[in-house]
């Protein structure tokens, strides 16, 4: 009796909800050898996050990594593409020295852990052919050749970041064969993990993996009502990603097709832009940033005046990445847009946006025709599409705006304007 009385004690303790879990420790590895600091410090820095629901706990006659790894798939693949740690050749999806986190959402704490922290041995390839030329044909027959050094440096990242995610899955998980289930423990990670990612490495880029099985089907009944509930359960997490380029895998395919949507919004909320999302495989990634500039200003918004600031990210095709404005009176808004950057050789540059979300990324009942277009106070810079920017010297001139709209007026103050201007000036060092 006493051992019963035991046991259902013991499982009272453990969180409603959470399904099978190990509590075994997870070991931190690692691997910083190839990180870069300093004026040499990449732009950005790239950060897993594994539900521990999606991992199948390593069976107990499992002696060797391959049956690790068949259990393990679905979630070990897409981790180790964005590390550019595939068994293929480099794909260029990490910048050289750029910094790897990987944490897991516990199924038993509903807590972050981190697994592995290391630094990609990439090296560009200007700089490749520059150690190449350097090096001559006689330095290679003595200390090996560039290329090969690379290989084995790449070949070793990528040996310990797979150890580490076996690891995983032997010290925790779920034991699918004995009919153990569990929900997803994500959302609750990232609500307790605190603060898990730090700008000083870098523009976050964030892979989630999780199937977000726990999503309620009823709130998914249509694309509108699905980005209201994604926007509400946001507000109610308080989970902050700090701007991040998102892509989620994993998703459960029973969810239908209105998940996207209550994702997509869901990631808004908490400060971050779906970039691609998928049930298997990683979705197609963002071109890597080569440059980044911040800015920071106030903007005349009729009824009260705003701080403002901006983050400028582009690829060598000149693409905006990861690029956001944000204002900030009683409450954070955050607005992603995207376009294209020109430069000339003086380093002065014009942003043309697409009009792709900014201020209608936070409208539920966005539509792709421009006529039905809804504007609003309540959406960010009232639902306008399009943001120009004309960067000269430490001066950004930006203008925001929609073609849609000839003018808007206050109903506090009785002003109206156009659009909104507002002058910026360049931010080296601010952490944005």
């Amino acid at each position: 009796m006493r051992e019963y009385l035991l046991a259902l004690a013991l499982a009272l303790l453990l969180p409603f909800g959470a399904g099978p879990a190990r509590a075994e420790p997870l070991e931190t590895v690692r691997d910083h050898q190839y990180c870069r600091t300093g004026d040499n410090r990449p732009l950005r820095q790239t950060v897993v996050v594994v539900d521990e629901a999606l991992v199948r706990h390593r069976p107990s006659d499992a002696d060797d990594a391959a049956d690790i790894r068949r259990h393990n798939n679905g979630w070990m693949s897409p981790i180790l593409k964005i590390a550019d740690a595939g068994q293929s050749a480099a794909t260029n999806a990490m910048l050289p020295g750029e910094l790897l986190t990987v944490q897991v959402a516990r199924l038993e704490s509903r807590e972050l852990s981190l697994l592995f922290s290391g630094c990609s041995p990439n090296i560009s390839a200007a700089d490749l052919e520059a150690r190449r030329q350097a090096q001559g044909t006689f330095g290679s027959l003595f200390e090996g050749s560039v290329d090969g050094v690379q290989e084995e440096a790449r070949d070793g990242f990528r040996k310990r970041l797979q150890g580490t995610l076996n690891s995983l899955a032997g010290k925790g998980g779920v034991k699918a064969e004995a009919g153990e289930k569990a929900t997803p423990a994500l959302l609750p990670g990232l609500a307790n993990g605190g603060r898990f990612v730090d700008l000083a490495n870098g523009i976050p880029r964030i892979l989630l993996v999780s199937s977000f099985a726990d999503l309620d089907p009823a709130g998914l009944a249509d694309p509108a009502a699905a980005r209201r509930a994604g926007l509400e359960r946001a507000a109610s997490l308080g989970i902050d990603l700090q701007r991040a380029e998102v892509y989620v895998v994993g998703l459960a395919p029973a969810l239908g097709a209105n998940a996207k949507p209550y994702v997509e919004s869901l990631v808004l909320g908490m400060r971050g832009q779906l970039t691609g999302l998928g049930t298997q495989g990683l979705p197609a990634l963002a071109g890597n940033p080569v440059a980044v500039r911040t800015y920071a200003g106030v903007v005349d918004m009729l009824d009260y005046e705003a701080a403002v600031q901006l983050r400028l990210a582009w690829d060598a095709g000149g693409n905006l990445v990861n690029s956001w404005v944000e204002t900030s009176r009683k409450r954070l808004i955050s607005t992603p847009f995207a376009g294209k950057v020109l430069c000339d050789a003086k380093g002065n540059c014009t942003v043309k946006g697409d009009g792709r979300w900014m201020g209608q990324a936070w409208n539920p009942d966005v539509t792709e025709s421009p006529k039905d277009t809804d504007f609003a106070p309540q959406f960010s810079w009232n639902g306008f599409r399009f943001i120009e920017i004309t960067a000269s010297g430490d001066i950004g001139q930006v203008r925001i705006f929609d073609p849609q709209i000839r003018v808007i007026r206050s109903d506090v103050s009785g002003r109206e304007t156009p659009d909104f201007r507002f002058e910026a000036k360049l931010s080296p060092g601010l952490q944005f």
